[in-house]
């Protein structure tokens, strides 16, 4: 399994109440990842939406007061061609997108459904209602392929970040999940001995959208990592419903 770092944040400025959230997020995981902050703006104003000058302004100010010196990138519009073609090869990027129908009137903001089908490599960062900060991080880990990547992206995380890792082992057969806890303890005994991390797997039995979703909710973590299969695959509601930020990982 290769190893995944974020290694650049971006943040389409898209509405001001939607870009304050997104804006803090940027910040606060820019901070603790020590990573470049991206903000992208349109090359035009929307109708009803707040002008460039003013998102521009007021993600610099926000950036400043915790220490930031972002960059700033122009694009032709919010569109999701055009985030996506601003993410370049997307790779070591992490995209902060909101979810569809959760900000009522920011109608030019690009959702996680319309980024979700596109090829970048780049992994999103769906942004909850409210502002949390983030002291410890789970995973959804189901032994596929796309999760191995998962996990190697929230090995890198929380190894950069500090925070504790719980790694959520959710199946309605109990032979599936020790099979997956073997293949952890062999995935951290070959590469965690540099730098350990603060793990542990919490078994789970249930379907995997309402047992992760009940979890979250319970307030244990403050940051969901699971792999994105496709916007129709176990995951779905974890997107639409989690109480704080999840990222789905390419």
């Amino acid at each position: 399994m290769s190893r995944t770092a974020v290694q650049s944040i971006l943040v389409p400025l898209s509405g001001l109440t939607l870009s304050s959230r997104a804006v803090a997020y940027g910040v606060y995981a820019a901070k603790r990842l020590n990573v470049p902050l991206v903000g992208l703006y349109a090359g035009k104003a929307l109708e009803d939406s707040p002008t460039e000058e003013i998102l521009v302004r007021s993600f610099q100010k926000d950036c400043n007061l915790s220490g930031i010196s972002p960059s700033l990138k122009k694009i032709p519009d919010l569109s999701a061609d055009s985030i996506y073609a601003a993410t370049g090869n997307g790779e070591g990027s992490l995209l902060l997108v909101h979810r569809k129908g959760l900000d009522n009137g920011q109608n030019d903001a690009v959702s996680f459904s319309e980024l979700a089908t596109r090829p970048t490599p780049a992994s999103l960062m769906v942004i909850p209602p409210q502002f949390l900060e983030i002291e410890s991080m789970g995973l959804v880990y189901d032994g596929s392929g796309e999760s191995d990547r998962a996990l190697d992206l929230a090995v890198a995380l929380s190894r950069s970040a500090v925070w504790p890792l719980t790694i959520l082992l959710i199946s309605e057969d109990q032979s599936r999940i020790a099979d997956l806890s073997r293949t952890l303890e062999d995935y951290f005994e070959q590469n965690d001995q540099d730098t350990p991390i603060d793990w542990v797997t919490v078994a789970l039995l249930g379907p995997v959208d309402e047992t992760a979703l009940q979890f979250v909710r319970e307030g244990s973590i403050e940051l969901l990592v699971l792999a994105l299969t496709g916007v129709d695959q176990p995951g779905r509601r974890l997107f639409q419903e989690s109480p704080i930020p999840v990222i789905a990982a390419r």
